[in-house]
């Protein structure tokens, strides 16, 4: 269970990130503060103590029989896939990033925003005026990342676009 500390921690991250992104997208800074606390997608440690995250598959109308499938996904805990090593989330994000080649390009467009450990990293290889966009349909997990990860950094740097649609 949580502490007291835990939380007032996190409830500082999210504010902090939240104040970069108001500043970046006003708009999506409104649909991502109307997401509960209660509605973010359960994290955990990682061995490394960073956190990650688990998260069910979203489900397609077309692959579901019977009707239509509910507007959000379940809250975790099912058989989902880990969206970061739950061994070390940071270094995966900078191998990952190392290996994207940037010399001389000038856009990134990355799909998903997880926790956003590998939207950090190749936002510091970025070179000169490139810079990164990112698309991610899923307010609750943005919520998630910003009230777990500090990306103020990411979201100040006026070199990242998010795209909530």
């Amino acid at each position: 269970m949580e502490t007291a500390a835990a939380v007032l921690t996190a409830n500082e991250l999210f504010v902090r990130n939240m104040r970069h992104l108001w500043r970046l997208d006003a708009r999506s800074a409104v649909a991502i503060d109307a997401v509960r606390d209660d509605e973010r997608y359960p994290i955990e440690r990682s061995k490394s103590g960073d956190w990650t995250v688990r998260a069910d598959p979203p489900v397609s109308p077309l692959m579901k029989r019977g009707g239509p499938v509910a507007s959000q996904p379940s809250k975790g805990g099912g058989a989902g896939a880990y969206l970061h090593s739950r061994h070390d989330p940071l270094a995966e994000a900078e191998q990952w990033a190392a290996a994207v080649d940037v010399e001389g390009a000038f856009c990134f467009v990355v799909a998903g925003f997880g926790l956003g450990y590998h939207l950090a990293a190749l936002h510091r290889r970025l070179q000169g005026d490139s810079f990164l966009i990112c698309t991610e349909p899923d307010v609750r997990m943005i919520s998630t990342a910003l009230s777990s990860v500090d990306l103020s950094d990411l979201l100040s740097s006026g070199k990242f676009v998010l795209f909530l649609d």
